[in-house]
């Protein structure tokens, strides 16, 4: 797993301080495993083959997600989206409760 660059989200959404340890999103790569932690739970996602780390999040937008990746292979970094809320509703978690939750990301 690569370092995870930190930043909140709730104070760049907000413009506050954002909230405490309990209400921290943290999206990692394990390998090519894309993981997701919130809440005590935590959500593995198969990635790209060639996924060589999460560089940075540029955007999250309740639970849309525009990241920088470095694919390793491509010799360049490049942008990729996510979408939180598709997965965790076919994971049956109530996806706009679960988003709510979460004041503070850090990657």
């Amino acid at each position: 797993m690569g370092k995870l660059t930190k930043r909140n989200l709730s104070a760049a959404e907000s413009g506050g301080t954002g909230g405490n340890a309990r209400d921290t999103a943290e999206l990692s790569n394990e390998g090519t495993m894309m993981v997701f932690s919130f809440g005590g739970q935590r959500i593995r996602m198969l990635g790209p083959k060639c996924l060589k780390k999460i560089v940075s999040v540029k955007k999250w937008d309740k639970g849309y997600l525009e990241m920088i990746m470095d694919y390793g292979e491509v010799g360049h970094n490049e942008e990729d989206y996510l979408d939180l809320r598709s997965v965790l509703d076919n994971l049956y978690i109530d996806s706009e409760r679960f988003l709510r939750q979460s004041r503070k990301s850090r990657w």
